[in-house]
């Protein structure tokens, strides 16, 4: 008889091996429970069940909701990053908990469908997608024939609010000297995000004779809420090297040898405080959406900027700067027009020794052939 396990969550998991599948694969049940004791009773209870020839049904359909998005985050505890095993353990604890007792076998197309729309009632479209897809990955993982077809919300466009250089100029000259003033213009001026920045360190990560940042690390929330710096990036992608303005390069260089980064919460919060005293409703990460406008305001090519963002693919540059992008094709498109104009209204170059010929054939194609 197998015996649980305690996992990095305090929850106690026992796989219990139960036969081998058509192809010789072993397979195992999993019990969790808030014990070891429990765990291993709910185990216990299925080996007799098995002895006895009882509940033929694959096991892992008789587990809730819930105790499916538990295993999940437990099993891969490890392997998601920490920010991401917090939020999802926050959508365990607030989201779909009209369904997390539900038996995976249980659940259909009408069940899992009126909870999407309770949920949708007080959520937003994103949260809604994004806690509804741990539930589908979760139970799928425990019951890979888990095939749901339901609706979800359709997205909503956020509003991006981006700063006006008037409006940035004004923000700098608000906080010229503070410990925000070197987070804010790395931000702007090469578009770091806030957990990249805090984790930089000086004068190590810059690059004065190429003239670049070097991004290696990033400071993020464990599943605690604490903070913590971990010695890789965001995503593979986020291991770069950004491009940083001479001025900034001999600014970050000049800091003094005791200089620490600023948190990323005082960066959030000091950078709203900073900006609503304008007047202005503006994130530190709209600091990242400027930067990436001042690519597209130069024409600088679609896998450039996805570079200097850390992005993977460019999906995320056509999704929130779609409609800058548009605009930028129209102007590519006036442009691209109006040399092609000039050239329709220029007049033809002369080839030399041939000048009345030439004339006479642009003149009356019809008559110069007869010659």
């Amino acid at each position: 008889m197998s015996e649980a396990h305690k996992l990095p969550s305090g929850r106690w998991r026992n796989q219990l091996y139960v036969g081998k599948d058509a192809n010789g694969k072993r397979i195992y049940e999993s019990f969790l429970g808030e014990t070891k004791k429990e765990a291993d009773l709910k185990a216990a209870a299925r080996a007799r069940e098995i002895e006895l020839g009882k509940q033929k049904v694959c096991a892992p359909s008789l587990l809730t909701v819930g105790e499916a998005v538990d295993e999940y985050l437990d099993t891969n505890e490890n392997v998601l990053a920490p920010k991401t095993i917090r939020e999802y353990r926050g959508y365990r604890a607030r989201y779909f908990q009209g369904i997390m007792r539900v038996r995976i076998r249980d659940l259909t197309n009408a069940v899992c469908q009126a909870e999407i729309n309770v949920e949708s009632r007080r959520l937003a479209p994103k949260s809604v997608r994004n806690a509804w897809g741990l539930v589908r990955i979760a139970v799928a993982t425990a019951f890979p024939e888990f095939h749901p077809d339901v609706n979800l919300p359709a997205l909503v466009k956020p509003e991006m609010n981006i700063p006006t250089e008037e409006e940035l100029a004004g923000l700098l000259d608000d906080i010229a000297g503070t410990r925000l003033e070197i987070p804010v213009l790395i931000a702007a001026a090469c578009g770091l995000r806030r957990g990249e920045i805090a984790a930089l360190k000086f004068p190590d990560d810059i690059d004065a004779r190429r003239g670049v940042i070097r991004v290696r690390r990033c400071m993020t929330e464990n599943a605690d809420g604490e903070w913590f710096v971990e010695n890789r990036t965001k995503t593979y992608e986020s291991t770069r090297d950004v491009d940083c303005p001479p001025w900034l390069i001999e600014k970050l260089l000049a800091l003094p040898p005791d200089y620490k980064p600023v948190h990323p919460a005082y960066m959030t919060s000091g950078f709203r405080r900073a900006a609503a005293r304008r007047g202005l409703n503006i994130h530190l990460h709209n600091l990242r959406h400027y930067y990436a406008s001042l690519l597209l305001s130069v024409n600088a090519p679609e896998q450039y900027i996805v570079r200097r963002l850390g992005h993977k693919t460019p999906n995320m540059l056509r999704r929130v700067y779609g409609h800058m992008m548009a605009d930028r094709d129209r102007e590519i498109t006036d442009a691209l027009n109006g040399k092609l104009a000039r050239l329709i209204d220029a007049p033809a170059p002369e080839l030399a020794g041939n000048h009345a010929t030439h004339h006479a054939t642009r003149a009356d194609p019809d008559t110069a052939e007869t010659q």
